[in-house]
């Protein structure tokens, strides 16, 4: 079984590189359009020409956030009777 980190040496990452660099508008936009999204549709969202879009991906966001997990917001918040800790937590 391979680790991540021989799985992560397999990739070659100036290959990766260019084609991030080369995605156009035009593949940001029909990122932005598909319902279902993949590794190259993921490449045009974080290229230097999707920064122009910035204002549609965080609108989508926002309404996938709502969709998924509603109006809901959980906090963690420690309760501390004393400022004295015994370490039995």
């Amino acid at each position: 079984m391979n680790s991540f980190w021989d799985v992560f040496q397999t990739c070659n990452w100036d290959e990766t590189k260019q084609s991030i660099y080369t995605k156009t508008s035009a593949d940001v936009e029909r990122a932005l359009e598909n319902s279902k999204r993949n590794l190259e549709d993921f490449k045009a969202l974080i290229s230097p020409a999707a920064a122009p879009y910035l204002e549609q991906m965080a609108q989508i966001s926002q309404s996938l956030t709502l969709k998924r997990f509603g109006k809901v917001i959980q906090m963690y918040i420690p309760l501390y009777l004393s400022n004295e800790c015994n370490n039995i937590c």
